[in-house]
């Protein structure tokens, strides 16, 4: 069968379909994404075929900014400029491009990730089956998801369509939230698909670092602490100086990930850090006794899933306050706001991550609630047989 698989242009949101996407492509099924130009050349170095369509988020952010100066309006709230790109601007940029590339070659399944809203409208043109394959974060409060709502049906009238309840939206849901750490909200979807959320390796070829040789070597606890791949996020130089000058104070060793923007900043003064742009989780993480992030979907799946406790520091995306709140819910880590991360927090926040023992045992229960979860390919057998 022809599988379609949207997700806004980005690594975290598309690690969320790659793993069910080289199932079902495993299983000879024909899979190809859709993405804009410069984010299909990393799905095509995944070892995906992609067609282009849709915008990047710093084209979205330009032609947003363009109308609203031809409006003459002001600046809109970071929550309304973000409503508008990804319910108006993106879908319609979207549908522009990739309904003509579907007439030669349409699909059977559409499958696209919780926060690309179109898909289910996609799937409606093309007479396609869609099912949302929700991130590995607790879903979003039922009145914000009728808020995006309300903006997609705008969308569905324009193509001449009745909208469904929520847009579409997670009528068929394949949710890899562990279930300990989702919330009421999935309830209002019933019977849906469990699926293991799991780690993507780097494109072949890309620039990492290798593994800091003193990390296997016997000694202090290892921290690792990223604030990960999304400019937005990580791009905050004051707040790592602040963190590194509480862990300065512990008898720990950190392994800092900074992404390449951050480079050129000068940590020779911390003695206890090491420093790189880039390693992978899989290498990095077995090492490691607790995580320090900001609560984005992949670092803190990831540090679950090899039953490491959190320190979660919030940078402002609504998933990452539900992580945050919700780790430190089922005991699994503790969070601060990023007012409240000061030096002189976080060291007590790290030592009580690695010396009361409640943490790490709820976070090595959910590292085993992870592993239990069905596997790609079992899903991909389940869609497949849904199918027909």
């Amino acid at each position: 069968m022809r599988v379609l698989l949207l997700c806004i242009p980005g690594r975290g949101r598309f690690e969320v379909l790659a793993p069910l996407a080289g199932a079902l492509q495993q299983a000879g099924h024909a899979v190809r994404f859709a993405a804009p130009p410069r984010f299909a050349q990393h799905v095509r170095r995944m070892g995906f075929e992609c067609l282009e369509a849709g915008a990047e988020t710093d084209e979205l952010n330009a032609l947003l900014d363009a109308q609203l100066a031809e409006n003459g309006t002001a600046a809109m709230p970071a929550s309304e400029r973000a409503a508008t790109m990804f319910t108006r601007l993106y879908p319609e940029r979207l549908l522009a491009m990739l309904l003509p590339q579907l007439r030669d070659w349409r699909p059977a399944l559409v499958l696209h990730e919780e926060g690309e809203f179109a898909g289910p409208l996609v799937a409606a043109l093309v007479g396609a089956r869609c099912a949302t394959v929700g991130w590995p974060v607790a879903m979003r409060p039922l009145q914000v998801l009728q808020n995006v709502t309300q903006r997609m049906d705008a969308q569905w009238q324009a193509q001449g369509l009745q909208p469904p309840p929520y847009a579409g939206l997670y009528q068929r849901f394949i949710d890899t939230c562990p279930p300990t750490l989702q919330t009421e909200a999935a309830a209002a979807f019933p019977g849906a698909w469990a699926l293991r959320p799991e780690l993507v390796d780097a494109p072949p070829g890309s620039a990492a670092d290798a593994l800091p040789e003193a990390l296997l070597q016997p000694g202090e606890p290892v921290v690792h602490l990223t604030l990960g791949t999304v400019d937005a996020y990580n791009q905050a130089p004051a707040l790592l100086l602040r963190l590194l000058d509480g862990l300065q104070r512990e008898p720990v060793r950190v392994v800092l990930t900074t992404g390449a923007a951050l480079q050129s900043l000068d940590f020779s003064r911390y003695a206890n850090v090491h420093a790189s742009a880039f390693i992978p989780h899989r290498q990095l993480l077995p090492h490691c006794d607790a995580v320090i992030c900001h609560g984005g979907a992949g670092s803190t799946i990831a540090a679950l899933a090899h039953g490491l406790p959190l320190l979660i520091v919030p940078r402002g995306g609504a998933s990452q306050y539900r992580n945050a709140v919700h780790c430190e819910r089922v005991g699994a880590g503790l969070h601060l706001s990023e007012e409240a991360a000061t030096a002189q927090a976080v060291g007590p926040a790290v030592a009580a991550l690695l010396h009361q023992p409640g943490h790490r045992e709820a976070a090595r229960r959910l590292q085993q609630e992870i592993a239990a979860m069905p596997a790609p390919a079992d899903c991909a057998e389940r869609l497949q047989a849904w199918l027909h």
